[in-house]
């Protein structure tokens, strides 16, 4: 062989890795809300992506690692960063509709609820896990909010904060809002379009008029 062929042949294995890696990401998000944590297994989870161990393990290296990353791909794939990555003419506030809404309706998700609920099990608590998906999770979108509103305050979008942190995580709590904890908590079933529509013009318009964000 050539080395003009050498350097032309594809690399064998890589596309494949990464489709094993979802594989597993996918099969462990499933079995994570089925179970609880401590009752999932390394060897469950190879067998549910339909991989072997070894290549689990030689992805994530423990089962910790894998929560987390399945918490973050989660995250990721339902918020991503691009989310909040806008060019400056468009609006803070149509930012914000468009942001609040996405992190609304992906909290309720039946999915999500589930493991919300999975939570608040004393096993599950008492081995740190709802930490875990704190920081894998909502946390993770404090920081990119902190540092929009802190940029677009500058362009006199909003009032100038001392602490940008706790306006994002303000808005992030507003979002969840009473529906979510209703559901989590059992007390309903589901949010109708009238009061997800009416919860959202809710939530923008407190805290645009908060921070004076026109």
């Amino acid at each position: 062989m050539t080395g003009a062929e050498s350097n032309t042949k594809p690399r064998a294995g890589r596309p494949k890795d990464s489709v094993k890696r979802l594989a597993i990401l996918e099969a462990a998000i499933g079995l994570f809300l089925k179970r609880d944590f401590m009752d999932v297994t390394m060897d469950a989870i190879a067998a549910e992506a339909n991989v072997s161990k070894l290549t689990v393990y030689s992805h994530f290296g423990d089962k910790e690692v894998l929560f987390s990353e399945a918490v973050r791909h989660h995250q990721m794939t339902h918020i991503p960063p691009a989310l909040l990555d806008f060019p400056d003419t468009v609006p803070l506030r149509k930012i914000i509709e468009m942001m609040t809404a996405k992190y609304f309706d992906t909290l309720n998700t039946e999915k999500n609820v589930m493991g919300f609920q999975l939570l608040m099990r004393p096993r599950v608590q008492s081995a740190g896990i709802p930490q875990m998906v704190w920081r894998d999770g909502p946390a993770r979108m404090i920081p990119s909010l902190a540092r929009l509103f802190e940029h677009r305050a500058q362009k006199g979008e909003m009032s100038p904060q001392e602490d940008y942190a706790s306006a994002a995580s303000l808005l992030l709590t507003l979002s969840r809002g009473q529906l979510f904890y209703e559901l989590i908590l059992g007390i309903r079933e589901e949010v109708s379009a009238e009061e997800r529509s009416a919860h959202l013009e809710q939530v923008v318009r407190v805290f645009c008029t908060t921070y004076a964000i026109k």
